[in-house]
């Protein structure tokens, strides 16, 4: 009795510590699949010193092929994606920018200035324009859409609070329509005021060219009648060998 009381303790025995070691095997696992899943990221941009990483996690139903970072007064110059690479929707990707280093903050990779822009283009050939990507404020962002705006929500590094920017990019664009607007209106205004000019410039010239037609018109009818004053008078008729005096015919008395 007691050799299998004995055997069955040393079963449960055997038994629970396998137990223990499926569960250890369990979360290692897991946790290898968490770090694989991280490692798996897409990577965009070059992975240097000097590089700020942000992670970016597709939330639209687009596949984006092409993204660019710059300085707000700049234009867009480089994709920062490879050629034929895809950021697939649902995805995140760890997104690698280089920018100077602040200066005047110790111990710190992010930049004082805030004026960054992005633009993204996606597979389907439509694009969207982020006129406010402060690198150096983000560390995990989400990229959605709504109706045709696109925009970003993160956390602030700064101020811990979630950042929600599409109320900014549609004051944004409005303020970029209002400046179109007024430009043109300025353009058109100008184009009017040259027109008018030329319209003028040109009622001048046709007006002098009036004038001065007719004063030339006016001289020359006077030199005309002044020629004509001036002539000698026509002879009444031609007078022939026949119309000489005859000292023959003159008597003296």
């Amino acid at each position: 009795m007691m050799r299998k009381l004995a055997l069955l303790f040393l079963v449960c025995i055997v038994s629970f510590a396998g137990c223990q070691q499926k569960e250890q095997n369990n979360e290692t696992n897991e946790k290898k699949e968490e770090v694989e899943k991280k490692e798996d990221n897409l990577v965009i941009g070059e992975k240097i010193d000097g590089a700020v990483k942000i992670q970016m996690i597709n939330s639209t139903d687009k596949i984006i092929t092409e993204l660019y970072l710059t300085n707000s007064e700049n234009d867009f110059d480089k994709n920062l994606m490879k050629t034929k690479e895809k950021f697939e929707k649902k995805k995140t990707a760890d997104i690698y920018y280089v920018v100077e280093k602040a200066s005047s903050k110790k111990d710190t990779d992010r930049i004082i200035v805030d004026s960054y822009k992005a633009l993204i283009r996606f597979e389907d050939g439509k694009e969207i324009e982020l006129s406010n990507f402060p690198v150096n404020d983000i560390k995990v962002c989400e990229l959605k859409i709504q109706s045709d705006y696109g925009y970003l929500e993160y956390e602030s590094i700064s101020t811990k609070e979630v950042v929600n920017t599409l109320e900014s990019e549609k004051a944004h664009r409005e303020m970029v329509a209002a400046q179109a607007a007024e430009a043109q209106a300025a353009a058109e205004a100008q184009a009017a005021a040259e027109a008018q000019a030329a319209a003028e410039a040109q009622a001048a010239y046709e007006a002098q060219a009036a004038a001065e037609a007719q004063a030339a018109a006016a001289q020359a009818n006077a030199m005309t009648q002044q020629e004509e004053y001036y002539a000698p008078p026509a002879e009444s008729g031609s007078q022939g060998s026949d119309s000489c005096l005859n000292p023959d015919d003159v008597v003296i008395r």
